[in-house]
């Protein structure tokens, strides 16, 4: 009997290491490429790539030392409930441009991520598309029928275009929180037999972008197993990284460095119990005082801060240096033109309009943190290679 208790004991303890080595341990698949150094390249008006300004743009984009670029295109669907996706005519980058910046990028020896987005008409989240509040239970079926028809009619286009251009990796879908979580997950099967079918029409890798929030806790990876089919049919986990990282008004770089310790150690249970890389697929913070307490949201109305956006990237570079289960990072955002054509006196409706925007918005171009971009990049950039 003491025996038998003994080997019981021993096998238990054996299990439980076993278990928490899957979640700890180094992933063990090889990533296809070195560390992915990106930036979200973002033109919102259907010739925006065409212009000269987006491929000095883009030059700029090499220079600070990037070695990817995730290219945005976006069409639209009126609100919530809606399942039409379309093109809208004026804003949606036409497929002439989005060509001429993905042969823009490759040109510079860019690797190419092409991130087609669906942004809603009334101004709402692409996240609640679906919601309970917007689609009853009852309708949920019939609703997800009809709009994932129209979302694979609008995934296959750019998933075509990605093959046809050589590119290397296209993002199958951003932060659409309720037609994956929805009901316990009950349409990530309907995805996951998706994913086959673009398998046939894409040779490169894919990933989603799924949002921080659906990943915040460390029980997730467990409580979420019903994903597991999803990521592991695709070549990464992507997240939109915008986690806060602190409460404080003048957090100092080494309580920011504290600040993502918890959302890290999420996300390598969460590549160990998947066994799959993490890539940001997006994050980033604007140039306003307090940008990291709400890093995703783009309404808040601080003051311009250059300083706080710089203390970020230093504190999000110290951060993640090391992490072997992180295969790339892509910064929000860059925009098709830069600083100096934003103030130019020849240009006056962009000097009175988007430069007032830039003082605020994500982009590091131009401004402080841009040099902290391009030393990480140029120089402490090597560290990040055997990743």
């Amino acid at each position: 009997m003491r025996f038998m208790k003994t080997l019981a004991l021993l096998l238990l303890t054996q299990t439980a290491n076993l278990f928490a080595a899957a979640l700890t341990s180094d992933v063990t698949t090889t990533a296809p490429f070195s560390f992915m150094r990106g930036i979200n390249f973002c033109g919102y008006w259907n010739n925006d790539y065409e212009h000269d300004y987006s491929s000095r743009s883009i030059a700029k984009i090499a220079e600070t030392g990037n070695n990817w670029v995730s290219i945005l295109v976006t069409w639209y669907q009126e609100d919530e409930k809606s399942t039409a996706i379309y093109m809208d005519s004026d804003k949606t980058p036409s497929d002439k441009s989005v060509r001429k910046a993905i042969s823009d990028a490759k040109n510079l020896g860019l690797r190419v991520s092409l991130k087609p987005h669906i942004d809603l008409g009334n101004g709402k989240w692409r996240a609640d598309i679906g919601a309970p509040q917007y689609v009853s239970d009852a309708n949920f079926d019939a609703f997800f029928a009809a709009w994932f028809a129209s979302y694979k009619s609008f995934m296959n286009h750019y998933a075509e275009m990605a093959e046809e251009s050589g590119t290397e990796m296209l993002v199958i879908g951003t932060e659409l929180i309720n037609t994956t979580e929805r009901q316990n997950g009950k349409t990530l099967p309907a995805w996951v037999a998706y994913i086959g079918e673009l398998r046939q029409k894409y040779s490169g890798k894919l990933t989603y972008a799924a949002d921080w929030s659906e990943w915040r806790d460390v029980s997730a990876p467990q409580t979420k197993i019903f994903w597991k089919d999803f990521w592991q049919a695709l070549d990464y986990i992507g997240i939109d990284a915008y986690y806060p990282l602190s409460k404080k008004e003048n957090a100092t770089i080494s309580e920011l460095v504290l600040g993502w310790q918890q959302p890290l150690s999420v996300l390598e249970q969460m590549s160990a119990a998947f066994q799959k890389p993490v890539v940001f697929t997006e994050f980033g913070f604007r140039s306003v005082e307090k940008c990291y307490i709400s890093p995703g949201d783009y309404k808040l109305n601080f003051p311009a801060s250059e300083e706080c956006q710089r203390n970020s990237y230093i504190a999000t570079y110290q951060a993640l240096t090391g992490r072997k289960w992180l295969s790339g990072i892509f910064w929000w955002s860059w925009m098709p033109y830069l600083k100096s054509d934003i103030t130019n006196p020849e240009n006056p409706w962009w000097v009175t309009q988007k430069y007032q925007g830039y003082l605020r918005d994500y982009t590091p171009e131009g401004k402080s943190a841009e040099s902290i971009l391009k030393n990480e990049n140029l120089t402490a950039g090597k560290k990040w290679a055997s990743y």
